[in-house]
């Protein structure tokens, strides 16, 4: 679902918890912001860092599972809002070291480097992650627990 808000846009949308939604969640990065944005590209790589990490370790990435991406942008001072609803899993998303031949384990460190803030927080559904990047920013402050809020992402597309 795609709305358009005066000077706002935003969209919406349910994925399938596949490592295919990383894609998917990229290509509504670009459609919501276009190629001209000042933020499309950390928003595409943030968008499919928080996507991969919620298929990886959470309950999404079982079979069947789902997962909610919103993204909202506004026009001035070009910010935008990511959210990712998950299944939620036991632990709460932090970021950890990688040593350099890891492979994985640098997602969370891409999207508090690249975002002036992010969080966390856990709903009735599982968990929100999300951030705001905004063009000339400094690097975010990483929270040391779960965030009291974390943005609205839909339990459920209306419908």
């Amino acid at each position: 679902m795609t709305a358009r808000r005066g000077r706002c846009q935003a969209t919406y949308a349910e994925l399938r918890g596949s490592p295919r939604s990383a894609a998917e969640a990229r290509e509504l990065v670009f459609q919501i912001l276009g190629e001209n944005h000042p933020s499309v590209d950390d928003a595409a790589l943030v968008v499919s860092e928080l996507v991969g990490n919620a298929i990886a370790h959470t309950r999404s990435g079982q079979s069947g599972g789902t997962l909610a991406v919103a993204i909202d942008a506004t026009a001035q001072p070009d910010s935008v809002f990511i959210r990712v609803r998950d299944a939620g899993s036991l632990d709460v998303p932090r970021p950890r070291s990688a040593d350099a031949d890891d492979e994985h384990g640098r997602g969370l460190l891409i999207v508090g480097a690249l975002a002036a803030e992010w969080g966390t927080n856990r709903n009735r559904s599982g968990r929100v992650t999300c951030c705001r990047l905004t063009p000339g920013h400094q690097a975010a402050n990483v929270p040391e627990r779960d965030e009291p809020h974390a943005g609205h992402v839909p339990e459920r597309e209306a419908g």
